[in-house]
């Protein structure tokens, strides 16, 4: 009852849009919580939002002398001053027909990596990153890469001139090991969807 009261008075008071940049729009809620009280709520969003997802994830992977390893990127990002250890992703542009399309040329921009569409091999559900201040939202999209094209044996970025990215294969065997040495040895820091994986990956040895 409380909640269904607290999503009504949401949808009924107001929100403004205070700043709209490029990328991101701010906005302020005023809303009515459960007890009556006028509240204000702080939030950010995509401006470029064009269709059920803001963008895609990608979780692809590559067999590398018989050890299944995960492509991942080292992104510098800007607002922490550090590279941070994370998916391939990006957003979905005008031109994408799809999902598919955005994660395959997300891909190969920011990892050299050529994926087809037969290589894709699951498209998730949206998924929220950080609802409490942004209702951006993702999908992930599953990616077997395959060595032996030849486009995939000496994989070119093609990054735009803000982007710093560098690329990392991290063996999917003991992947949480691997990936917290890659990070103390490079001076990472470390995206939480990439590290919920990776834990993932260890309670699974327990089943």
């Amino acid at each position: 009852m409380i909640l269904s009261r607290l999503f009504s008075s949401i949808i009924k008071n107001k929100v403004e849009v205070v700043y709209a940049g490029k990328w991101l729009n701010y906005h302020q809620m005023t809303f009515t919580d459960s007890t009556g009280n006028l509240k204000k709520w702080e939030y950010v969003s995509r401006s470029t939002k064009r269709a059920e997802t803001d963008g895609v994830s990608i979780l692809a992977t590559i067999r590398l002398n018989g050890s299944l390893h995960l492509i991942a990127n080292a992104i510098f990002r800007y607002p922490v001053s550090k590279y941070v250890l994370e998916f391939p992703a990006g957003l979905i542009d005008k031109e994408d027909s799809d999902c598919i399309n955005s994660a395959l040329r997300e891909l190969k921009e920011e990892t050299g990596y050529t994926a087809r569409r037969e290589d894709v091999t699951e498209i998730g559900e949206v998924s929220y990153n950080d609802p409490w201040k942004s209702d951006e939202c993702t999908k992930i999209v599953k990616i077997t890469i395959n060595p032996d094209l030849e486009e995939n044996k000496n994989p070119i970025q093609e990054l735009e001139p803000s982007e710093q990215i560098s690329v990392e294969l991290i063996p999917v065997n003991d992947m949480l090991k691997h990936m917290l040495e890659l990070c103390k040895q490079k001076d990472y820091l470390l995206d939480a969807r990439l590290y919920s994986l990776a834990q993932g990956l260890e309670l699974s040895k327990l089943i």
